[in-house]
């Protein structure tokens, strides 16, 4: 009776065995599951928890055709056998592999789904866009970057125009046709002359058509290269209107001449040409988006360079506004650039994606005289700081502060300030660090930061910020620093 009863005891452990290898065993398809975050329900669980599937969210929802992009699927309560599965809702447009990878097979949309045991995700969209023109966008931006690497102390004359149109139409009762009733015209011209001593003028012209206006300004500032520190000059024999002298200062300020050739900053003195390149090829707008770099086509003939392209935007109430881009530039034989045409235009479109009527229309010009400059019998020291009594020097929270700041803290940024008379200035002198000290001593290079006009104090201590404008030497500024405060502050000759 002993040996049936060892079999039979055999047997049990023999299919204990099995049991716990069934337990351990990696199902044979295993890819489907290395780009998911799998969740199992414990053995012990007697409870069945639902079996969930989600598609988490990809970094982007755009592809370009021919390229490729992991999805990932978190799976909650699914058993090591089930078998997790990727689909697409085209495939023509939008392929899947078994780990979840997408290729952009054709311009569309598609929507991607994961299954399992019975269970399937939300379905995420992608959308697959035409492949990029390879040549013409790079092509024409690298000769524009070409041209801004030129030595510009070569630029003697620069004019650069900024003209936007402006329609309006209203439909015909009798024909049905649409007319055009209002065309809104303004434009700001900047002439500037560069001469061999670092001196500028600049001739601001701004016209209205529709108000019949006219108005003239002149500006005048030290030459960086392209372009300039600038100061306005309203007085009765610089200024006019229709041709009129005036006193008024209704017209162009500094910060829209520094927008236009200085890139709006004193500090990254870059030109009108940097201008260009940042407004219209900065990767978000005009010729940059993928559509318009897409559809991007160029030219060349007798030296004159084109880029022609266009695109489809929505407007504020989501109707369809057809753009339509032109540039052109002529290059000099060293690589100058000579001149530059643009114009933007918008046009109604139909739900086809066809123009219609022209609404809007901005044409943006620029032209560069390369050459040696000449000297000026131009008299600038009229703008600069004469007499150190009437100038206040003060640190102030940011650069256009009329204040000095009273809660002082270490490693923070705050600005040198120069007023005249404690008014603001509008001068053109330049503030140039000379030597700091700290304590007495030349001060560490760790224990303060100088970034242009700004400062920052890392370390307590006594400073001394030792300055020289264009005429006048020997300005110091003195912050004493303790305990994060400040308990002295003076400007003194």
């Amino acid at each position: 009776m002993k040996k049936p009863v060892r079999l039979t005891l055999l047997s049990v452990f023999a299919l204990l065995g099995l049991a716990a290898c069934a337990q351990t065993e990696t199902p044979s398809s295993a890819s489907p599951y290395e780009n998911s975050e799998i969740i199992h329900s414990s053995p012990s669980d007697e409870s069945f928890l639902e079996v969930s599937v989600s598609i988490l969210a990809p970094a982007t929802n755009k592809i370009t055709v021919g390229d490729e992009l992991q999805l990932q699927a978190q799976v909650e309560n699914a058993k090591p056998s089930d078998t997790l599965i990727w689909k697409s809702s085209d495939a023509d447009v939008l392929s899947v592999d078994n780990t979840g990878k997408i290729k952009g097979i054709s311009q569309g949309e598609a929507q991607i789904s994961a299954s399992i045991a019975g269970k399937t995700s939300e379905p995420i969209s992608i959308i697959v866009e035409a492949k990029i023109d390879s040549t013409a966008y790079p092509t024409f931006l690298k000769l524009l970057e070409n041209a801004e690497e030129k030595d510009p102390s070569k630029v003697s004359k620069l004019t650069l125009s900024v003209q936007s149109d402006e329609y309006y139409y209203r439909q015909n009762s009798d024909t049905q046709e649409w007319e055009n009733v209002i065309n809104r015209s303004k434009g700001t011209t900047w002439n500037a002359s560069f001469y061999a001593d670092s001196k500028t003028s600049i001739e601001i012209t701004e016209s209205d058509k529709d108000e019949k206006d006219t108005k003239t300004l002149h500006q005048y500032g030290i030459a960086h290269n392209r372009l300039v520190d600038v100061v306005s000059d309203y007085s009765d024999d610089k200024y006019s209107v229709n041709e009129q002298k005036s006193s008024s200062k209704e017209i162009t300020d500094l910060d829209e001449t520094n927008a236009f050739l200085n890139k709006g900053e004193f500090s990254d003195k870059v030109g009108a040409l940097r201008y260009i390149l940042d407004n219209y090829f900065d990767g978000v707008s005009k010729f940059s988006s993928i559509e318009a770099r897409r559809n991007a086509l160029l030219e060349e003939k007798d030296g004159v360079y084109t880029l022609n392209t266009s695109e489809i935007v929505k407007d504020d109430v989501g109707k369809n506004v057809y753009m339509e881009y032109s540039m052109s530039i002529k290059l000099n034989a060293e690589g100058y650039l000579s001149s530059m045409d643009a114009h933007i235009k918008s046009y109604d479109s139909e739900t086809d994606g066809s123009k219609r009527r022209l609404t809007f229309d901005t044409a943006v010009t620029l032209k560069e005289t390369i050459g040696q400059r000449e000297s000026t019998t131009l008299d600038l020291n009229q703008f600069f700081f004469k007499d150190k009594n009437e100038l206040i020097i003060f640190l102030g929270a940011n650069p256009y502060a009329t204040n000095p700041v009273t809660d002082f803290k270490l490693n923070e940024k705050y600005y040198v300030i120069v007023t005249k008379n404690g008014t603001g200035s509008t001068n053109i002198d330049p503030l140039t660090l000379v030597s700091v000290t700290k304590d007495g001593e030349i001060a560490p290079e760790d224990s303060y930061l100088l970034d242009g006009n700004a400062l920052a104090i890392k370390k307590e201590g006594n400073y001394v910020f030792n300055y020289k404008t264009t005429l006048l030497t020997g300005f110091k500024l003195e912050v004493e620093i303790e305990r994060h405060e400040i308990t002295s502050l003076e400007f003194s000759a």
